[in-house]
């Protein structure tokens, strides 16, 4: 807001993908009195990760976003455990795969960067990929 004026410009955000960077997920597999299994999801939030998102939106006016492609119903609880949690990001997006992420980043000019934990996905996102890994975690926002 410059002068009074009301701008509607988007603010510069990255893209955390949830599940390898921001928590590891397992899979749990619960037995009712009728012996069926229903899988249910467990994830183990990554506090390294969590801190230095903290410090990224705390120093620095950039929008964090959680991205999963578990789906929309897991994107709903994780959107859940953010709040609950009072973790540091402004949204959970649910995608189908990680091409039809790559697919809508050419729409979205105000994502900086895509972090992701699977060196798999290198090349996928292009220019935007930041790969996470056990020994820069604590460096988000910085490179």
């Amino acid at each position: 807001m410059l002068r009074g004026e009301i701008s509607n410009k988007v603010g510069p955000a990255i893209m955390v993908v949830w599940e390898g960077v921001a928590a590891q997920v397992f899979t749990d597999v619960r037995r009712g009195l009728r012996r069926s299994k229903d899988r249910r999801l467990r994830y183990i939030i990554d506090e390294v990760v969590e801190a230095a998102l903290w410090r990224l939106m705390i120093t620095t006016d950039i929008n964090v976003e959680v991205v999963t492609f578990l789906g929309e119903k897991e994107a709903a609880r994780i959107s859940e455990i953010i709040k609950e949690r009072n973790y540091p990001a402004r949204w959970v997006r649910a995608f189908d795969s990680p091409g039809h992420l790559a697919d809508r980043l050419a729409y979205e000019p105000w994502v900086m960067a895509v972090y992701d934990g699977d060196p798999r996905r290198q090349f996928t996102y292009g220019g935007l990929t930041r790969i996470v890994t056990q020994a820069n975690r604590n460096m988000i926002g910085v490179f």
